[in-house]
């Protein structure tokens, strides 16, 4: 079932707040990205594909789940929209799985381990924020170290 980058983040967040696995913007956009990646290199296809990450300072960003959170800044995310649509069982275990993987690891970890990503680095510029192509996601999901 094709589900929408909002959609994902949307319920990524109710999990987090479900099983006190508090999380910040920041967090989610980088959950997200890893999710992403995993979720490809499963063999399970792309997470969503309606949207795409940007390179941004901090590492890679989902314009409109960042924007659907902004509000919250730096702080713990405390609450969320519904998706628009149900988000099956076995997507929510598997995003369920990626917030249990990364609840322990610190913020600036996780920033550096987006910025360690091939996808990334390729296609950050300072002071832009520029696309990064599913192309390169898809070929990052490929490598045996994902």
């Amino acid at each position: 079932m094709a589900y929408t980058a909002k959609d994902i983040g949307r319920r990524m967040v109710q999990l987090s707040i479900d099983n006190g696995i508090w999380i910040s913007n920041l967090k989610l956009q980088k959950l997200l990205y890893f999710a992403w990646l995993e979720h490809a290199a499963s063999g399970r296809g792309p997470l969503f594909e309606d949207e795409e990450f940007q390179a941004w300072k901090y590492g890679p960003v989902v314009p409109s789940v960042y924007y659907d959170f902004w509000r919250f800044a730096g702080n713990t995310i405390m609450a969320t929209f519904p998706p628009s649509q149900e988000i099956n069982k076995d997507t929510s275990d598997f995003l369920l799985g990626i917030l249990r993987e990364y609840k322990d690891v610190g913020l600036g970890r996780i920033v550096e381990k987006s910025h360690e990503s091939a996808p990334w680095k390729r296609n950050y510029v300072p002071g832009e924020k520029n696309v990064i192509p599913y192309a390169d996601m898809e070929a990052e999901a490929r490598r045996p170290s994902i």
